[in-house]
């Protein structure tokens, strides 16, 4: 939004509005930002993306693959929850076969 781009355009109607970001714009939004020259050369860190099915398979798709994940395990007693966010949802969550998992704490 910052750079003032069509999808971060977009993207900043929907956040103005309350609603959420819909897949194909936040996948172009992150598509773009990992095509930057800094991030090629230096490499990424994603926190939170991708949070859906049809997010994954766009990265995918376009050939974006992360070499490692980071797993934080905290129980939920040790969470302080954000005012305004829902009861949390619990998932088991595993990484693509084939890719290594840090685990930290």
């Amino acid at each position: 939004m910052k750079a003032g781009t069509e999808l971060g355009k977009m993207a900043k109607e929907y956040m103005d509005k309350g609603g959420l970001v819909p897949d194909e714009v936040m996948i172009g939004i992150v598509k773009d930002r990992l095509a930057e020259k800094d991030c090629e050369e230096k490499g990424w860190l994603l926190d939170g993306f991708p949070r859906t099915g049809v997010q994954a398979e766009a990265m995918a798709k376009a050939g974006i693959v992360a070499e490692k994940f980071i797993l934080l395990n905290v129980p939920d007693e040790v969470c302080a929850p954000h005012p305004a966010a829902p009861p949390p949802r619990r998932r088991a969550a595993a990484p693509p076969p084939g890719r290594s998992v840090l685990s930290v704490c």
